[in-house]
């Protein structure tokens, strides 16, 4: 089978670092990256060998041929071959885990128990998190703690989950939830996935934000439910898309196409968006977001008909209780 891994490039101006960025290739040509592309109006990428390692976190490398056609010949002319190695990103094997906040609207502070240890069919959330993240390929989670930081920590580390758990802490429990995220930077991956504590899923669904590897210009993607079933629309953030990106992201905005579901993929790229907003706006994760929406760099990833629910209420509970109970 051949597959397409780039269009033809009409102006090949520049286009070695163009591939090279596109496809993370370091430089491994079998000429001068200056005359790679000597003599020739297009060029198509073909796969010629794939190779998928055994050991978790090497790359995959394909061996890539370049196709070229030159000025004077026809359409099928192949003025010349060139090969070269690509490695393509590896899985991403880490999540990232807010769990700092105390659950007032639920009550699960009046009744003592911290938002990340309340017991949805039988498991606490921050247990239905990990596990998630686990069954999705993660083979470490950061977890940002905050109210109860030292009893969440303790519940966390007695847990059967088969992943290493590493903490950080907000103590700041006023502030919005991207100083959380922000205060994970430190040990963030490359490229990571971002959860909520509590989100639940009738199945694993982080897996979809990476389906398709990221574009060369997006920074992150987000899970987005098109079609919401029990939810509270009002306090839902919504999200308008246009060509599979994100053009808008907020809780009051109209028309919106989805609603988002509160995981994401993420580069470092989020971070420096984070450190951007305004002393004005609050530093939440989705005003984070709305700087990469203005750059076109936030993609989606439907959650295609996957049930979940956001625990914020009694009412919430009672509806994840019957989501997850019915898995049991």
């Amino acid at each position: 089978m051949v597959l397409e891994l780039a269009d033809e490039f009409e102006n090949l101006e520049g286009v070695e670092s163009e591939v090279g960025q596109k496809l993370a290739v370091r430089g491994r040509v079998d000429r001068a990256p200056a005359q790679a592309f000597q003599n020739l109006d297009n060029v198509r990428l073909v796969p010629l060998v794939s190779r998928v390692s055994a050991t978790p976190g090497v790359p995959i490398v394909r061996l890539i041929r370049y196709l070229g056609q030159t000025r004077k010949g026809n359409m099928n002319t192949v003025a010349g071959v060139r090969s070269m190695a690509v490695n393509e990103p590896s899985p991403v094997r880490q999540t990232i885990i807010l769990a700092a906040g105390n659950g007032s609207r639920l009550g699960s502070r009046t009744s003592g128990v911290p938002k990340p240890l309340v017991t949805v069919a039988g498991a606490p959330l921050i247990a239905h998190a990990l596990t998630h993240a686990h069954a999705s390929g993660c083979r470490e989670a950061v977890v940002v703690l905050g109210y109860e930081g030292p009893r969440v920590r303790a519940a966390i580390e007695a847990l059967p989950i088969p992943m290493q758990v590493r903490f950080v802490e907000n103590p700041d429990l006023s502030t919005p939830n991207g100083v959380s995220l922000l205060a994970a930077a430190p040990l963030a991956a490359s490229r990571f996935f971002l959860q909520m504590v509590d989100h639940v899923f009738g199945q694993p669904t982080l897996a979809r934000l990476t389906a398709s590897p990221l574009a060369v210009d997006e920074a992150g993607r987000v899970l987005v439910d098109r079609a919401p079933g029990d939810l509270d629309l009002d306090d839902a953030t919504k999200v308008r898309v246009e060509a599979g990106r994100v053009t808008a992201i907020g809780k009051s905005i109209t028309p919106w196409d989805a609603i988002d579901a509160g995981c994401f993929v993420l580069t470092s790229a989020v971070f420096d968006a984070l450190r951007e907003v305004e002393p004005a706006e609050a530093q939440s994760v989705s005003s984070g977001m709305r700087r990469l929406v203005t750059r076109g760099a936030l993609g989606i990833a439907d959650v295609d008909g996957v049930p979940w629910v956001d625990v914020d209420t009694p009412h919430d509970h009672a509806v994840a209780e019957r989501l997850l109970g019915a898995r049991r």
